[in-house]
């Protein structure tokens, strides 16, 4: 697949699209300056002022993107708490169960349930950090801390199908150093994998119709 094809089937993303949709039109302003026999000293102008130009579009368009993800994500959270506590008692129970549960497990029992730990309700992970604590597995209570945050296991609303959208969006609108877009691919386990690409990429990618890359 040529670097072309990868652009157009993984930038899905609205600043990427602006992104390359602005490095086509500034190749093609530059293209007919150079046919109305513009010089080459100004031809690296104009490339060199677009470029910069682009750049900071490209910042502000991907920051309003993050902007947008989170507000939405915030009102995924909203949504989540709001069926919670139209279902309160169950979580009760289940908290309840939770606390005979691993009150009755072995030190090492508890080790395997911080390792394995998934996403769930946030007050069932405080059971399990509160039982930790109260058993001096200071070690374990750092571990599971840190699980926590990597895994967002207390984010629930980020395991819906609404929130892990919400989440891939978002890992594609992260910075890409020297100024670029994070293509969406997919991954060999089915999960999101991303691949950067450039201003000089896309350029590549777009020259000589698209045929700066054959298929393997």
């Amino acid at each position: 697949m040529g670097m072309r094809e990868l652009i157009e089937k993984g930038n899905v993303t609205k600043h990427g699209r602006q992104f390359v949709a602005k490095v086509l039109q500034l190749q093609a302003d530059i293209a007919q300056a150079v046919a109305m026999g513009a010089t080459p000293a100004y031809r690296v102008t104009l490339e060199g002022a677009g470029r910069r130009a682009i750049l900071r579009d490209l910042m502000a368009d991907r920051a309003a993107d993050r902007a947008r993800i989170q507000a939405e994500i915030e009102a995924e959270k909203a949504r989540y708490e709001t069926n919670y506590f139209k279902d309160l008692a169950r979580h009760d129970f289940e908290i309840r169960q939770a606390e005979r549960r691993y009150m009755g497990m072995s030190d090492k029992e508890l080790t395997e349930a911080v390792i394995h730990a998934s996403p769930g309700d946030p007050n069932v992970h405080d059971v399990l950090l509160a039982e930790l604590r109260t058993r001096d597995m200071e070690a374990e209570v750092e571990t599971f801390r840190k699980l926590r945050t990597e895994r967002h296991l207390s984010e629930p609303w980020l395991e819906t199908e609404n929130g892990a959208a919400l989440m891939a969006e978002m890992k594609l609108a992260e910075h890409v150093e020297g100024g670029g877009i994070l293509l969406a691919l997919p991954g060999q386990d089915g999960r999101l994998s991303t691949a950067a690409v450039g201003f000089d990429d896309v350029v590549e990618a777009y020259s000589n119709d698209g045929k700066d890359n054959e298929d393997e």
